[in-house]
């Protein structure tokens, strides 16, 4: 949804979102006009991409398991310009098959971390100079709480005193 918004209201640039899992709009990152969800019906969802990729450029792929919908619509599009995003452990791992054909066949990957980006490198021999790191971000619409107050169980649990700082970061361990 964020890059969605950049894209569209940031950089003036017209992009549509098609979402499979999706059902309705957030209007606030992106106008109903350019936005079409599928509700997780899968042939609806290829259908309306097969349907529609001749009159794309370019195509933002939001996860590596979409490879066999793009591998259809390349077919039908050869010019059809490819970026993925590569969130994490889901690329980790040597990528096989048609997965391996999305990330050779991208004019770019888009890493959210370093790790992710070595890790695309050196299992799947994806070239360093093909994948940009572009951290996540927080949400545009993010607001910060009004009640910042520690919880009492989480205080006795972790340690933490009533005047401690506390910083909090959310992040895959493994």
């Amino acid at each position: 949804r964020s890059i969605m918004y950049c894209l569209n209201r940031s950089y003036s640039i017209p992009s549509y979102c098609i979402g499979l899992h999706d059902k309705i709009c957030d209007q606030r990152y992106l106008s109903p006009f350019y936005f079409k969800g599928f509700n997780g019906n899968r042939i609806q969802f290829l259908f309306y991409l097969i349907k529609n990729s001749k009159s794309w450029n370019r195509v933002i792929v939001g996860h590596i398991n979409l490879a066999p919908a793009i591998y259809l619509m390349k077919i039908l599009n050869p010019s059809l310009e490819i970026l993925v995003i590569a969130h994490g452990i889901e690329v980790w791992d040597k990528q096989k098959k048609i997965s391996k054909w999305l990330l050779n066949k991208a004019k770019k990957i888009i890493s959210v971390s370093e790790y992710t980006k070595q890790q695309l490198n050196s299992n799947s021999g994806i070239s360093k100079d093909k994948i940009d790191v572009v951290h996540n971000s927080l949400d545009p619409f993010f607001t910060i709480p009004i009640n910042l107050e520690k919880p009492a169980y989480l205080q006795k649990r972790h340690g933490v005193l009533l005047n401690d700082k506390v910083v909090f970061t959310l992040t895959r361990l493994n």
